[in-house]
């Protein structure tokens, strides 16, 4: 069995990136609660 470590889970939904109306989620935030997983991936993050 591999056991992992986490030792920090960033998270953020996309923002304004440019004038001309991109978007981007590179700029995400540690958590420090729980944070639920489903099918489509973390609670409050999207890629």
């Amino acid at each position: 069995m591999i056991e992992t470590t986490l030792d920090s889970l960033l998270i953020d939904m996309p923002k304004l990136f440019r004038d001309d109306g991109e978007m981007s989620a590179i700029a995400k935030h540690p958590v420090d609660e729980a944070v639920e997983l489903g099918p489509f991936g973390f609670a409050g993050n999207q890629v």
